[in-house]
């Protein structure tokens, strides 16, 4: 096969390559910063999850079905009162991965 069938056989039938737009460049770069965009977007919705997971751990029932009673987030040490933990932390879960 002739080098000019080859370089016409890559591109899709009835299309030229145009004059102004450069040729594709090598899309390796591109793949590793989209790579790396998604592990820093994975790692930030891991974090959220153990946190919850870390505060969930140290809630008890009673803490739960008592009226003022208070859940104390770990790494902060605020305490916040447990309904309002169990409203917030869904929420804050679903804007983290809606934002992402």
């Amino acid at each position: 096969m002739r080098r000019r069938d080859a370089k016409r056989l890559s591109r899709p039938p009835g299309t030229r390559p145009s004059r102004n737009a450069p040729e594709l460049a090598d899309p390796l770069p591109r793949i590793g910063a989209l790579i790396g965009n998604a592990r820093n977007t994975w790692f930030v919705l891991l974090g959220v999850l153990v946190f919850i997971i870390i505060t969930l751990m140290g809630v008890e029932h009673v803490d739960f079905w008592g009226v003022d009673r208070q859940t104390k987030l770990p790494l902060v040490n605020v305490e916040v009162p447990t309904r309002y933990f169990f409203v917030a932390a869904p929420v804050l879960l679903a804007a983290v991965f809606g934002y992402f």
